[in-house]
This record gives C-alpha cells, structure tokens and sequence, in this order.
C-alpha cells in the first residue's frame, strides 16, 4: 500500500524509452501490450502521422475504469487497513499517502483539451486520442476502449474524484458531530482491559476465545498458559478486522500490552511490547489466525457477543 500513492491506478503507463515500452523486456503478451507496439508502429510508419511520431511522443497511456462501488468498497477496506497501521491518522492522511498522484492525475486529466486519432486498433479494442504538452514540447497518448466514448471516460473520473472528496468530508462532518455533542475522543487511553472494545460486554466472551483455541492460551482464571506471546498480537488483529465492525479499538500497541499484562496473570509482554511488532508466520502457517476466525464467528453466529448482532 506505501506505493500506491506514487502512481495513477486508472492508467497503465509506457513512457517511451523506458523499458515497459520496449519488447525487448516486454515478452508477455496481452491485449494493452499488443495495442501499445501496433499503435506505436502505426505513428512511425504512416504518412498521415508524420507530426505525432514516437520522436515527438513522451508517453502512452491505458485509461482504465473500475466499477465505482467496487472502487468504493477498496477504498474502504485499504482504509480500515491503513487505519491499523496509523491509528492516530486523518482520512486527509490516508488520501494522501494512497490517492494522492492518482487525484493528481485524474484532475489533470479533466483539464485537458484531446485530440482524436480516429484510430482503432487491435481488432477494434482501442482508440487512441493525443494531446501536445507545451511544458514538455511532446505528445502525451491516450488509448481507451473501443465501445466507449472519452466522455464515458470524463464522466467516470469525475465521480471517482467527487466520492474521494465526499470521503474525506465525511470524517469532517463525523468530528464535528462529535464535538457537539461534546463527546470524549475515542483515543483517549483506557484504563481497564474492557474499555479496549466498543462493547466492554463483549471483553470477557473475546477472552473466552483464548480459553477454545487449542491448545488453549488461558485457564479459566486467565492465567497464561500458552507457548507462544504471539498469539495476543494475532488475536488484537483478528478482533481488529472483524467485519461489518471491528470490535475493539485503534490504541497504540503500548496500550494493548499493558491493559494484557493487567488482565492475564503471568502474561508479561515485553516492556515495549516488541510482541505487536513481530510476524508470526509459524502461527499463521499452522491456522491459528483462522481458528481464531472460525470461533469468533460461531460466537456471532450464536448471539454470544451480545445485543449488537455481530
């Protein structure tokens, strides 16, 4: 996810001269690559297209769409992931740091005044408009079905950029409902084990999930009788992204390990719960993530974490 803010994820991008544009270093063949090389050689080798030569022509670009409830439905999910990482965060933030060229990209795309080929290639799959870019005295390309219009394409951009926008206003309007009701932020640093969770009712059947697994992690007077401290981190995470809602809150991992230690007898994560930091691929290759799951969902499944129907 840190790369995705670097490019565009509406365009498949060929900077002529670089590699991706080279068949040299372009063995696979698909669709877009095989469009790319015809359109390409149709600009070097036909009269009609002496102005808009490779020479002249800085970039090739694939305008791509992806169905918008679709797109909204990742946006949401790279957020709750996002929201893991950087629990102090600001939906402003994760825009940035996932949309922010894409944003960039799609705006400058808005604004600019194409021209169309009127050509189509690869078995009519794709028609090819240009613009002249005066910063760069070249030609920019860009390719897009052949059964659509660009304005289908303009269209879409649009609404991507408008939900994008309505998605960072609607944290605004959450804050500021928040604030009128003068209720406390949701950071504030609990001070008991329960106040982790949404619903302090649903801390001890959690727990009890720690007692089912096997081979069990606690006694049922939750004293630590596990052989691996890595499956607190991997429960947190689990509670964390339990869907529709997660079920415990956003802290810093420090708060995780002290309100642990407080509640599990004989626990004693690490003083700066370098636990939290750690993979546990063993624990994951042996299932234990998906034990984890599984139970958590019999518990919803059977009502028994409570009134909110998880």
């Amino acid at each position: 996810m840190e790369h995705l803010g670097n490019r565009s994820l509406f365009t498949s991008h060929f900077v002529l001269g670089g590699k991706e544009a080279d068949r040299k270093f372009t063995k696979t063949k698909t669709d877009v690559l095989e469009a790319l090389h015809m359109w390409l050689n149709f600009k070097d080798n036909d009269q009609g297209m002496e102005n808009y030569s490779i020479v002249r022509t800085r970039s090739v670009d694939f305008l791509e769409i992806i169905e918008l409830q679709t797109f909204k439905e990742i946006t949401q999910e790279l957020h709750r992931s996002y929201c893991l990482e950087y629990p102090y965060s600001s939906r402003k933030d994760f825009l940035k740091h996932v949309f922010e060229y894409t944003i960039h990209d799609l705006e400058r795309f808005l604004e600019l005044d194409l021209y169309c080929h009127g050509e189509v290639l690869n078995e009519n799959k794709y028609c090819f408009y240009t613009v002249f870019m005066d910063d760069a005295m070249q030609f920019i390309d860009f390719a897009i079905s052949g059964e659509k219009e660009i304005e289908y394409y303009q269209q879409y951009y649009r609404a991507v950029l408008n939900y994008l926008k309505s998605f960072e206003e609607e944290e605004e309007t959450t804050i500021a409902a928040r604030a009128s009701k003068n209720q406390p932020p949701e950071l504030e640093t609990p001070a008991t084990f329960e106040e982790l969770f949404y619903d302090a009712a649903q801390a001890d059947p959690c727990l009890r999930i720690l007692r089912e697994i096997e081979p069990p992690t606690l006694d049922a007077i939750n004293n630590y009788i596990g052989k691996s401290k890595g499956i607190f981190p991997l429960w947190i995470k689990v509670l964390k992204e339990k869907t529709p809602e997660p079920l415990i809150k956003h802290f810093p991992n420090i708060v995780y390990k002290n309100l642990l230690n407080q509640k599990v007898k004989g626990l004693n994560l690490s003083k700066d719960a370098s636990e939290f930091r750690k993979h546990y691929k063993q624990l994951e290759n042996n299932g234990v993530k998906e034990d984890l799951k599984r139970i958590l969902s019999q518990y919803s499944h059977d009502g028994k974490l409570g009134k909110l129907g998880f």
